[in-house]
């Protein structure tokens, strides 16, 4: 069954999210299951805020599923941090294009 609104076709959700990988040869578990882990990620993402990042947001909206409530608090906080960021310098450079165009 999907599911439409405004055009846009989804399906219906099915169950829970996905269980964490088998490990294999002794691989190091995910980040999004280990919450430990987890938060020291978002923790350092949160901090150090570049251009970069934003490849990462599917990343952040990932770990918006994770069992431990504190690493999805953790992961609201670092996305707002990074949206901030963004939308700081999409408002300078929109700035600067006017002031390029206002002096020639």
């Amino acid at each position: 069954m999907e599911f439409e609104a405004d055009g846009a076709r989804w399906p219906e959700p099915r169950g829970d999210a996905a269980g964490a990988p088998p490990l294999e040869r002794g691989d190091a578990p995910s980040p999004r299951f280990d919450s430990s882990r987890a938060l020291r990620l978002l923790r350092e993402l949160g901090s150090n805020v570049t251009e970069d990042l934003v490849v990462l947001m599917p990343n952040l909206l990932s770990f918006l599923k994770h069992d431990d409530p504190v690493v999805v608090n953790q992961s609201i906080a670092s996305g707002t941090n990074l949206f901030a960021a963004v939308l700081e310098e999409m408002t300078l450079q929109v700035f600067f294009v006017k002031q390029i165009f206002i002096n020639e």
